[in-house]
């Protein structure tokens, strides 16, 4: 189709596929084709696939596969939920066993005598400090990196200082 023909009869040339090439490749004709009516703006546009076949077929494959496992995801059944009670009746059983178990503990501690009626008067404490000091061996001073040397807080000035002193080179009878 020549541009002549074209402007002749735009309308007409416009619904033939000619006509619509013919306004593809001239601007002209295409400019005096949006002018007489603008749905010709669209008419002249190349109709070409948004998305090329072969990516378009995967795509409805796509679409499809996810509606059948949306399907699918609908047939499966929830598990059911536990029944509150069935919670309630674990707890209680838990708290009855630790009651129970306190219950068996406590009837069966065997009565014991306070530490201080066991021990005989006469060795409960020397009568001074000097006495219980001349029986045991007394340490001055001590150093050695592996030892670990503890002391003990008295409770006064006049107390016996206890030292404990972990050695493993000390000899075992000291």
């Amino acid at each position: 189709m020549n541009c002549t023909d074209f402007l002749a009869g735009i309308d007409t040339a416009m619904t033939t596929s000619g006509g619509r090439a013919h306004a593809r490749s001239c601007a002209d004709c295409a400019a005096a084709a949006i002018a007489t009516d603008s749905i010709n703006l669209f008419r002249t546009i190349e109709k070409t696939p948004a998305v090329p076949k072969s990516e378009f077929d995967e795509f409805v494959a796509d679409v499809v596969g996810e509606i059948r496992l949306r399907e699918t995801e609908k047939t499966v059944e929830e598990p059911a939920e536990t029944p509150r009670w069935v919670g309630l009746a674990m707890v209680a059983a838990i708290l009855a066993a630790i009651a129970g178990g306190l219950f068996i503990q406590d009837r069966n501690v065997v009565a014991t005598a306070p530490l201080e009626a066991s021990i005989p008067a006469d060795a409960t404490a020397p009568a001074n400090a000097e006495t219980f000091s001349s029986t045991l061996p007394v340490v001055e001073g001590y150093s050695n990196n592996n030892a670990m040397i503890v002391e003990l807080p008295a409770e006064t000035t006049d107390d016996i200082r206890i030292v404990m002193i972990f050695d493993e080179t000390l000899p075992q009878d000291l």
